[in-house]
């Protein structure tokens, strides 16, 4: 739901469908802006959805896709729109079995090992949460294909280092959570390509 400025709720399938539904425009003002930070953008439209609306059995897009592209999942994984929480003992597991959900999630949370090398491969990713992952090794090249990367939480890990180009490619990145890991080095220049953080 989008807050309108000193008043009411108005459901994100109703924010930037062309109609002011909020006292003074709110939910209209943005709409120029070809992203939807944090949510979906419908096909050929300027409406944009919030997660929740996304794969839960209604069409809410004029042309209905953000219902086209919902996947069965491995029983590993539980699903809430186009979030993905994955548990298992090898991550491995879990990212081959996510298989053509790589190209349509947006939210992925994953609590287990993760193998050494990992470069994952999610093209509209907007969230990774792989904290408490017993990560321990260089992930320089790990976030290279995630360039709409917005949250990143890398926390409670053992990272001690970064390499040089470790976040070059997230360029889209908003927060990035580091804490409680082993670090010893940041290189100078390590955040020079993040604009927003």
């Amino acid at each position: 739901m989008l807050k309108c400025h000193n008043s009411y709720c108005v459901p994100y399938h109703r924010v930037c469908d062309g109609y002011i539904d909020c006292p003074q425009g709110d939910d209209e003002i943005l709409c120029g802006i070809p992203e939807c930070i944090g949510g979906y953008l419908c096909h050929n439209s300027r409406v944009c959805l919030h997660p929740t609306e996304v794969c839960d059995g209604v069409s809410h897009c004029p042309e209905r896709d953000d219902e086209a592209f919902c996947i069965v999942l491995p029983d590993i994984c539980q699903s809430l729109a186009s979030s993905i929480f994955c548990k298992s003992e090898k991550s491995e597991s879990i990212i081959s079995q996510l298989g053509v959900a790589k190209m349509v999630v947006k939210f992925l949370t994953i609590h287990s090992l993760l193998p050494y090398p990992f470069v994952l491969q999610f093209p509209s990713l907007l969230s990774l949460n792989i904290s408490h992952c017993d990560i321990n090794w260089d992930i320089s090249h790990s976030f290279q294909n995630l360039t709409h990367l917005i949250f990143l939480d890398l926390s409670h890990n053992m990272i001690e280092s970064f390499g040089d180009m470790t976040f070059s490619h997230v360029f889209s990145l908003h927060k990035l959570i580091l804490s409680h890991n082993k670090i010893k080095y940041i290189p100078e220049g390590l955040f020079r390509d993040m604009q927003y953080l």
